[in-house]
């Protein structure tokens, strides 16, 4: 039987990290509540976006592009818990 060899390279380990850290889900809220927008909102400027990940270590940046009709807003925010929360969101 030939030897088994458990360490890997940095690259591997690399390539590992990347493949389990992952967006589960992203979602909006409003208001102080942070209640939950199911479907549409008339409103704009008191929008929340929750992120919910997994693999990623707290302090962890993730940068995210949104789209609206006139333009991109990127964003970066930390991860804590595998949570993010961005208030207001449309008011960078």
């Amino acid at each position: 039987m030939g030897e088994v060899n458990s360490s890997k390279d940095s690259t591997t380990l690399q390539n590992d990290n990347k493949k389990d850290k992952q967006i589960l889900e992203m979602y909006f809220s409003y208001g102080e509540n942070m209640t939950r927008i199911q479907e549409y909102s008339k409103y704009h400027n008191d929008i929340n976006l929750h992120i919910k990940t997994q693999g990623y270590s707290d302090g962890e940046r993730l940068d995210i592009d949104l789209e609206t009709h006139n333009k991109i807003i990127n964003i970066q925010c930390k991860i804590h818990n595998n949570k993010a929360t961005i208030t207001n969101v449309f008011n960078t």
